[in-house]
């Protein structure tokens, strides 16, 4: 069992789940968000674009909910929303541009359903969904929606707000949530019940915009999913869930029109001396994913076959979205690393260490994705769980 999602899921629910997905921090000063799960905090750090080092923020950290679990900013690096799981809401905030200091938002914080454990943010800005893990009878779970306006990070609530998954069975337990690049669709990793929903947003404008409809029955992942992040380019339609308990990675192809899931050749990729591995990322350039292994202490790092572009298969060539692991893969972090995140520049990874209380950071090859470690580990807060870059 392990020490981190697994044997707090009685009390806690197993607080891995990052944004990201357990995410995954983007102006022209760069930024980085920690949520600090038993401090009840968020922490903030400045990113140097030469070195990658961090610099944490004067006034930092900010007091949130109670057990923030997963964090989000926003694309215009504008707002910054927590899930905070035993407090049932979330906490908005607003960066200021200048310095990164977050200053809580107008009403904050907004109620979600029972047990908040990851939120995520669409592309353009205007919607916030968070996943919830209890949230109804027989911890069928559901999906909080919000309009966020955007200047103020003010969140109201999307009528019908939360859905649910008719079609997924109990306990299915959501543990993270992501948007598609087009914002046309939401994909729920469903962690009790294994497998993965997905659903349409309904972008009429209206009371009703950002509402959820599920797009067909869900899909088989492996056991324990706990993390699911989708490909950051438009056109390329590809999602990719992390499973807890199975120790591998599902892939997954989604339909364009209609957001349906097909498993990609060679899903689920088993993960080299990998356990327990938790919130994953996606670097820019969408050739490599990160996933942070919490129990055997290291991250690992899987080339992705989504786009034509050298090294891979030469043009013309259909992506397949196959994964194949980084050569050197699997590398060390600190003790129970929950959550990995690379910055815009995808220079540079940074790794949440929950029991050492820390965040690595390591330099990227821009050739191969191998990572190496860069300096010694960044002081974070108590449970230090999961991590975002400004854009």
């Amino acid at each position: 069992m392990s020490l981190g999602r697994k044997s707090l899921i009685p009390i806690l629910f197993l607080v891995v789940a990052f944004a990201g997905t357990w995410a995954p921090v983007w102006a022209q000063n760069k930024y980085a968000y920690v949520a600090n799960w038993t401090d009840n905090t968020v922490s903030g750090y400045l990113r140097d674009a030469t070195t990658g080092a961090l610099t944490q923020i004067t006034g930092s950290p900010w007091a949130t909910g109670s057990a923030p679990a997963g964090v989000a900013v926003d694309q215009t690096g504008t707002c910054v929303f927590v899930a905070n799981f035993l407090s049932n809401n979330v906490s908005a905030y607003k960066i200021t541009a200048s310095t990164g200091v977050l200053t809580p938002a107008t009403g904050s914080p907004f109620s979600t359903g029972t047990a908040p454990i990851a939120v995520a943010v669409d592309f353009f800005n205007q919607l916030v969904y968070v996943a919830n893990a209890f949230d109804g009878s027989g911890s069928l779970g559901s999906i909080s929606a919000f309009q966020n306006n955007s200047p103020t990070c003010a969140l109201t609530a999307v009528a019908g707000s939360p859905f649910r998954d008719p079609a997924t069975p109990t306990p299915s337990t959501p543990s993270s949530v992501v948007v598609d690049r087009s914002g046309s669709f939401v994909y729920v990793t469903n962690e009790f019940s294994n497998n993965v929903s997905g659903f349409k947003i309904n972008l009429t404008p209206g009371a009703s915009f950002g509402a959820l409809t599920a797009v067909g029955p869900p899909i088989a992942a492996g056991t324990w999913p706990i993390s699911v992040v989708a490909v950051p380019t438009s056109g390329v339609n590809f999602i990719y869930v992390s499973n807890d308990g199975s120790n591998n990675v599902s892939g997954y192809s989604f339909d364009g029109t209609t957001g349906v899931l097909t498993a990609v050749p060679g899903s689920p990729l088993s993960l080299t001396n990998s356990t327990s591995p938790g919130l994953a990322t996606i670097a820019p350039g969408t050739r490599q994913l990160y996933v942070p292994n919490f129990d055997s202490n290291n991250v690992s790092g899987i080339n992705i076959f989504t786009t034509c572009t050298p090294p891979w298969p030469p043009s013309p060539c259909t992506p397949t979205g196959a994964m194949a692991e980084v050569t050197g893969s699997p590398w060390r972090t600190g003790s129970g690393p929950t959550s990995v995140a690379v910055d815009p520049s995808g220079k540079f990874a940074y790794v949440t260490s929950m029991l050492s209380n820390d965040v690595w950071g390591y330099n990227i090859n821009g050739s191969t994705g191998a990572v190496t470690q860069s300096g010694a580990p960044y002081t974070a807060g108590q449970f230090a769980i999961s991590v975002f870059f400004t854009p």
